[in-house]
Formats: C-alpha cells, structure tokens, sequence
C-alpha cells in the first residue's frame, strides 16, 4: 500500500502515473544505449495534480516492499525475432531488504507532470549480470498501488535497444 504524504489537500482527485524508466551512465533519459554500456531501470512516478507532492521514505518503503519480489519487477528481456528471452533483473532477490532507519526529508515532487524517478538500480549492480549485446530489449510491470482512497494502477513497459 502506497501512501504520499502530502503538506494540504483541498479534495483534490490524485492523479498519478507510474512509468518505466532506462538511464544511461550519465543519468539521462534513453531507450537507445551502446552495447555494453551500463544504464540503470527503475519507476518514475510523474505527478500530475495541481498539488506539489511529497514522497517519503515509508511510502518509497512500503512501494518497494511490495514489488521487490515481483517476478516482473524490473526484469529485462532480450527481444529476438518472435520471442522475447528473459536476462534478469538490476537486483538480486536473495539479498534480504535491509533499510536503514535514518530520517531523510521527502521528496518533493512539483505538479504538472512533472515526474520523480522513485527507486532504480544499475545493471551493474547485481555482479551477475553481463554487458548487454546489440539488441532490443524490454520490460513491463503491472500492479496496483493505494493512494490515499483511491487504487493507481500500474501498468507499463519501455523498449530499449543496445547499438
């Protein structure tokens, strides 16, 4: 169960939208990598209220919780002619989820569309994952989150390639 906490709310309708992500190396935003180049996979989570939002570390502890041992969560697959062949995933699901129980202020995330990216993680990570060769690739997550009284769904998937 998700929920955000928030400095007011004035009845508004809360709209969010939950969507896969891939980075580069530098941190930008691309669907297009070169082959064996690191990148990291994660959710954003765009915000498209009239209301700045807040994101604190129980609500990214709760969301996480809840996906981490998802089968679908974050794992890749090569795309090869009719088929699509899982390679893995950023992380590794025998490392137990271990948060620290430090006080970090929430993240503040502006209305408008504007999106955060809530958790993600290098392909490098998990040291059994190789480069990846040239190639498409692709990944798809489907789940529900609670917000408040209200059910978000997610459903998403972003196509990448290595050149």
């Amino acid at each position: 169960m998700l929920f955000l906490s928030k400095p007011r709310w004035s009845g508004i309708r809360v709209f969010l939208e939950f969507k896969l992500v891939v980075f580069n190396e530098l941190g930008e935003r691309t669907n297009s990598l070169n082959a064996g180049e690191d990148f990291s996979i994660g959710l954003d989570l765009i915000n498209h209220t009239e209301d700045t939002l807040y994101f604190s570390r129980s609500d990214y502890v709760r969301l996480f919780t809840q996906f981490y041992e998802r089968e679908d969560f974050l794992l890749v697959y090569k795309i090869e002619s009719e088929t699509m062949s899982p390679i893995g995933k950023p992380y590794d699901l025998k490392n137990q989820l271990n948060f620290a129980t430090i006080n970090l202020p929430p993240t503040k995330m502006p209305p408008h569309g504007k999106r955060e990216m809530i958790f993600g993680f290098f392909w490098s990570y998990r040291q059994e994952n190789q480069p990846m060769d040239k190639g498409k690739y692709f990944s798809s997550f489907t789940d529900f989150a609670a917000i408040e009284e209200f059910e978000v769904p997610i459903d998403t998937s972003i196509e990448f390639e290595m050149n």
